[in-house]
C-alpha cells in the first residue's frame, strides 16, 4: 500500500538557472528543504533540476528558495542572479513508465536483446538474451 501511495504523490519541478559555481550552495540548500537529488545537464551547465513533493510548506519553501537565490551574487562577486522556475508535474507510476525506455534491440544479425518483461519473438535462427535492465 505504501508503494501506491509514494505513486500518487504529486511534485514541484525547480528548474534553476546559475552560474555553475554557485551551484554546490543552492544544491545543499534544496537537499535542507527535503530535495531528494538534483539533476545537472551535461548540454546546460548552467541549469539545476529539482523536486519538491506538494505539502502545505510549498508556497512558504518557494519563497524560502527566492531568497536564497537573491543571496548568491553577494556570496559569490561575479555570479549572475540565479533564475528558478517552478512547475506542477502530473504524478505518473515511475516504478512501471521506466521500462519504455527499454525496447528489444539487435546487436547483430544472430543475436537479439530484449527486456525481460516482453515475450520473445520467435525466431529460426540465432540467439535471444532476455536481459532485466
Amino acid at each position: 500500500m505504501k508503494h501506491e501511495a509514494q505513486s500518487q504523490r504529486s511534485w514541484w519541478e525547480l528548474k534553476i538557472e546559475a552560474d555553475p559555481q554557485t551551484h554546490e550552495a543552492i544544491c545543499a540548500y534544496l537537499f535542507d528543504l527535503g530535495c531528494t537529488g538534483v539533476l545537472t545537464h551535461d548540454h546546460d551547465p548552467g541549469q539545476l533540476q529539482a523536486y519538491l513533493q506538494a505539502d502545505p510548506k510549498l508556497v512558504e519553501q518557494i519563497e524560502a528558495i527566492k531568497k536564497h537565490l537573491e543571496k548568491i551574487p553577494s556570496l559569490f562577486p561575479g555570479a549572475r542572479m540565479p533564475t528558478l522556475h517552478v512547475k506542477h508535474v502530473e504524478s505518473q507510476n515511475w516504478s512501471e513508465n521506466w521500462k519504455r525506455f527499454f525496447t528489444p534491440e539487435a546487436i547483430t544479425d544472430g543475436l537479439l536483446i530484449i527486456p525481460a518483461w516482453e515475450t520473445p519473438p520467435s525466431i529460426s535462427s540465432g540467439k535471444v538474451i532476455l536481459m532485466d535492465p
